[in-house]
């Protein structure tokens, strides 16, 4: 019975801590993404490539080819929770975008129709 209590003991205690999950890492670098930056990812099912051809404070316009589903002229509205990253994949903000910059914008398919139409971007990717 000694030798029961001892096993299931011992089963018990490793089970402890090995489902707790792999730890933190106190090498983390810039790039790693937090839980919130990884939903938003998730949300971001569509992607739109062009060139910019204006920075506003919480926007940016881009000229979309017609090679793509949608063209024309896009507002592509900035959040405080937009993701934008420069061509290496570290995070910048929004003033750091230049006109005729080449970008890539994820967001979740939802596009207004205004004049020009508007989409919420989810990630910004400068591709330089």
């Amino acid at each position: 019975m000694k030798k029961l209590l001892i096993v299931i003991t011992i089963l018990c205690i490793s089970l402890a801590l090995f489902s707790c999950g792999k730890g933190e890492d106190s090498t983390e670098t810039s790039t790693d993404l937090n839980t919130e930056e990884t939903d938003m990812i998730g949300n971001a099912e569509h992607t739109i490539d062009g060139a910019v051809i204006k920075v506003n404070k919480n926007s940016i316009e881009i000229s979309v080819d017609t090679t793509q589903k949608e063209s024309g002229t896009f507002l592509i509205n900035i959040h405080e929770s937009t993701l934008i990253y420069d061509s290496f994949g570290n995070e910048i903000d929004i003033n750091q975008i230049k006109v005729d910059d080449s970008v890539k914008i994820s967001y979740n398919g939802q596009v207004a129709k205004s004049y020009p139409p508007q989409i919420t971007a989810i990630i910004v990717q400068v591709k330089k």
